[in-house]
């Protein structure tokens, strides 16, 4: 079943939307200059509605009319198949994404979700299973994106390179997410976090990046301020744990490499 929330409605209502014969959610505010709300509810949400969402979650908005109490919450997104985020695509908006599960998607880039000029909060997701095996960012893409990513299970994603998490500009904060056992066809770059090109500041923190193939756990096209790097634990990424200009930090700002015990 899909769900879809009008805008301006508090609850949740159960309509079928249906865009050229795949099923698409839209959330889009069409710059009305009015705030308005919109929430999709799952059974990890309030418990109202539950469901599977199959096709592609849109939202967009101007900046102005959205904020983070938008949600996509208690789902399981899968099937979805776009050139962009096949599972959600996020543009000029800040929504809410959390306690989903978002798998099975497939993109040329974020074939889990993809993100620009936006600060959404994407947390308490288990993103796992996408992937974009002729692009990037097989769990997520960021693009001038000053989205927060916290306490997620990225796992087992598969892209041509750049398999976890890809970021292109913007001041992300990647905190306690779980990445691991992402992998990748080409091992120059990485399967774990890549992050860097023109005006990025990315404040990485307390996550594990661990068991990643083909790719280095983290790679950084530019040098990070080490103050942004701190208490990650990454270890056994079949590439190396680092890369590009980001050096090796064991024992540095209380990053670590030792064996998370997964298995």
């Amino acid at each position: 079943n899909i769900v879809a929330a009008t805008p301006g409605y508090s609850g949740v209502i159960d309509s079928m939307v249906s865009t050229g014969g795949s099923r698409v959610i839209d959330l889009s505010l069409g710059g009305s200059g009015s705030a308005q709300l919109y929430t999709l509810l799952g059974s990890a949400g309030n418990g109202i509605v539950s469901g599977t969402l199959s096709g592609q979650i849109n939202a967009t908005s101007a900046p102005a009319n959205e904020n983070t109490e938008c949600k996509i919450a208690g789902f399981t997104i899968t099937g979805g198949n776009a050139m962009q985020g096949g599972g959600i695509y996020i543009d000029s908006a800040c929504p809410t994404v959390e306690k989903n599960i978002i798998t099975a998607n497939n993109a040329l880039q974020g074939g889990g979700i993809y993100c620009t000029d936006d600060s959404a909060i994407i947390r308490l997701n288990k993103i796992a299973g996408n992937q974009t095996p002729f692009g990037i960012g097989g769990a997520i893409c960021a693009v001038n994106s000053s989205a927060t990513v916290a306490n997620n299970l990225i796992v087992d994603n598969f892209a041509y390179y750049g398999s976890g998490i890809m970021w292109f500009e913007g001041e992300p904060k990647i905190v306690n997410n779980t990445i691991a056992c992402n992998s990748s066809t080409l091992n120059m770059f990485t399967c774990g976090i890549k992050v860097g090109s023109g005006q990025s500041t990315p404040f990485i923190r307390n996550n594990i990046i661990a068991f990643n193939d083909h790719g280095v756990g983290i790679y950084g096209l530019n040098e990070l301020n080490p103050a942004s790097f701190t208490y990650n634990n990454v270890f056994a990424n079949q590439t190396g744990n680092y890369g590009g200009k980001l050096a090796d930090q064991p024992s540095r700002n209380g990053n670590i490499s030792v064996d998370p015990f997964f298995f």
